[in-house]
């Protein structure tokens, strides 16, 4: 009898979302600007995920959902990841 084949499984591999972290509680802004209303504050230490950049400011996420705009100045991102970091 013919060997049963064996099932190839494939796996698409995803990218991880390029991270940073509130280097001290700050404000999640509407907008890249101090113009922009307030929709948030996240305290020092949370991890967020970068989605775009505009200027000094990063377009964030973080895992309890808040979403919005914050300065380079209020986060830690390394070098190699802020060069990652697309236009928004």
């Amino acid at each position: 009898a013919p060997p049963t084949p064996t099932p190839i499984i494939v796996v698409t591999p995803t990218a991880a979302p390029l991270a940073g972290a509130v280097a001290t509680t700050a404000n999640v802004r509407a907008g890249a600007g101090v113009e922009f209303a307030v929709v948030g504050v996240l305290e020092q230490g949370t991890p967020v995920a970068l989605e775009g950049r505009r200027g000094q400011w990063y377009l964030i996420r973080s895992a309890d959902g808040v979403s919005g705009w914050m300065s380079s100045l209020v986060l830690e991102v390394a070098p190699e990841t802020a060069a990652a970091v697309p236009e928004a």
